[in-house]
C-alpha cells in the first residue's frame, strides 16, 4: 500500500485522470442535464472499447472469474430480489454479481444458474475472487454485499473497500470526525460528483425480477453500478495520492469482524491501513491531527532539575512507544518542548494535561493519557524511593541510638 507523506501541509491538489482508459462525456452533457453513466463511454488505447461478459452458467462463470484472478482491483455490486419473497431460493437471495475490471465487467447471472447450494452457484474462480486478499473489492455500501455472500453462501470476503469511507477521507475536513457512515445519494451522489455531467439512473429496474432473463435496460443498469464503482474509486484514490500529508487508504471492511455481519456501519471513526508494516490502524481523525506543525517552541525550553530531567527520560521513553504503535517518527507525537513542559509542571488528570502551553486541546488530546500514566507511574516511583529512604535510618542518628544503647547496658 501506499505510503503516508511526512509533510505536515493540509493541501489537496486536483487530481488528473490516472487510468488508460479514458472517459469520453457526451458533448450536450452538463451537470444541469447529465447522461447516463456507462461503461461505454469509456475506450482504452487504439479506441478499445470495455468487454461486457454475461454468463447464466456454472461453467462460463469459471471461465470469466478466471480472467480477473490477476487484477489488483475491481468493481463489485450485487442485485437480489427485493422485498425477499417467502421462503427464498439462495438464486433469489444473490442474483447477480457484477465485477469490473478497467477493461471488461462481468455479469454473473447467479439467478439462472442450476443448482441449489453455494457449491453448485458460486464457481470456484469466483470464489476466490471474492475471498482474494490480493484483490481489492470496492463499491458503495458493499457491506451489505459481503454480508449477504457470508450469511446465505458461506464466503468470506476478504480485501472489501467501502466508496462512502474513501469520500469522506479526501473530503471532510480534518477538524471533522470522520466517522463510518454512507454517503447520503449513494452511488449515484459519488458519480454526479466525480464525474460532472454523468449520473446513474436509479429507478424501478432495481426491484425487478433478477431470476429472470435480463432486459437491456438491466444489463446496462448491473454493468453501469460495478463499473462505476471501480472508475470513481481510482479518481478518489488519485486525490488521496495528491493530498498533503498523505493518509493511508482507509482499513478494509471485512477486517471488522462485528461489522461484515450487519451490513451498516457502527459509529466508529474511519481506521486507515497502518502507516508501515506492524503499526496500529490509526483512525483518520487522528492521522491529520498528528501530521500537524510540532515545531519546537523556544519560549518553553526551561532547565529542568535531576528529578525532572528523570521525568522527561520516562516521557521521552513513553513518545517512543507512542510513536512506534502508530508507524511514526516520535516528534510527531509531541515535541522536545512540551515533554520539558509536562516534566516540569507534573499534570495528573487528562485535563490539566491539554492545558498546558504546547499541548493544544485538538492535537494532544489523543496522547493526554499516555502522559498521565508515564507521570503517576514516575510518581508512584518516586514515593516508594522516598518511603525506602525514611524506612532506613540516618548514619548520625544510628550513631546515636546505639550511644544509648551503650549506655543502657552499662
Amino acid at each position: 500500500m501506499d505510503d503516508a507523506s511526512s509533510s505536515s501541509a493540509d493541501t489537496t491538489t486536483p487530481a488528473s485522470w490516472p487510468r488508460s482508459f479514458r472517459l469520453h462525456i457526451p458533448t450536450n452533457a452538463t451537470p444541469y442535464n447529465p447522461a447516463q453513466f456507462s461503461q461505454t463511454l469509456f475506450r482504452g488505447p487504439g479506441n478499445r472499447q470495455v468487454r461486457l461478459l454475461y454468463s447464466d452458467n456454472f461453467v462460463t462463470s469459471e471461465a470469466i472469474a478466471r480472467l480477473f484472478l490477476k487484477e489488483t482491483i475491481v468493481g463489485f455490486d450485487m442485485e437480489w430480489i427485493y422485498p425477499t419473497p417467502p421462503w427464498p431460493t439462495l438464486q433469489q437471495r444473490v442474483s447477480l454479481i457484477q465485477v469490473a475490471s478497467e477493461d471488461k465487467v462481468a455479469l454473473f447471472h447467479i439467478g439462472r444458474h442450476a443448482g441449489n447450494t453455494p457449491t453448485q452457484l458460486i464457481a470456484p474462480s469466483l470464489r476466490e475472487l471474492i475471498e482474494s486478499p490480493d484483490i481489492r473489492m470496492t463499491g458503495q455500501s458493499i457491506m451489505v454485499d459481503c454480508a449477504r455472500l457470508k450469511q446465505y453462501f458461506g464466503l468470506q470476503p476478504r480485501t472489501v473497500s467501502e466508496l462512502s469511507y474513501l469520500h469522506i477521507l479526501v473530503t471532510d475536513h480534518p477538524d471533522s470526525n470522520m466517522t463510518m457512515r454512507y454517503v447520503r445519494g449513494g452511488l449515484q451522489f459519488l458519480v454526479q460528483d466525480y464525474f460532472p455531467g454523468l449520473t446513474l439512473v436509479k429507478d424501478n429496474t432495481t426491484h425487478g425480477n433478477w431470476t429472470s432473463p435480463l432486459t437491456e435496460r438491466q444489463l446496462d443498469y448491473a454493468a453501469a453500478d460495478a463499473y462505476a464503482s471501480l472508475m470513481v474509486w481510482h479518481i478518489m484514490n488519485a486525490t488521496r495520492l495528491n493530498m498533503q500529508p498523505r493518509p493511508p487508504l482507509p482499513r478494509n471492511i471485512d477486517e471488522y469482524l462485528e461489522m461484515v455481519g450487519r451490513g451498516w456501519p457502527p459509529e466508529y471513526f474511519i481506521e486507515l491501513e497502518p502507516l508501515v508494516p506492524g503499526a496500529i490502524n490509526m483512525t483518520a481523525r487522528d492521522f491529520f491531527l498528528i501530521h500537524e506543525s510540532l515545531g519546537e517552541d523556544e519560549t518553553l525550553a526551561i532547565d529542568l532539575d535531576s528529578t525532572a530531567e528523570q521525568l522527561y527520560q520516562s516521557l521521552a521513553q513513553a513518545r517512543e512507544a507512542a510513536a512506534r504503535r502508530m508507524g511514526v517518527p516520535p516528534r510527531y507525537v509531541a515535541a522536545d518542548s512540551a515533554l520539558r513542559v509536562m516534566a516540569k509542571m507534573r499534570p495528573q488528570t487528562e485535563r490539566e494535561c491539554r492545558q498546558l502551553p504546547s499541548l493544544g486541546i485538538r492535537k494532544h488530546g489523543i496522547f493526554a493519557g499516555i502522559w498521565v500514566d508515564a507521570i503517576l507511574r514516575f510518581m508512584e516511583d518516586e514515593a516508594r524511593g522516598v518511603e525506602k529512604d525514611e524506612d532506613q535510618p540516618q548514619d548520625g542518628a544510628r550513631n546515636e541510638n546505639e550511644h544509648d544503647t551503650e549506655q543502657r547496658l552499662d
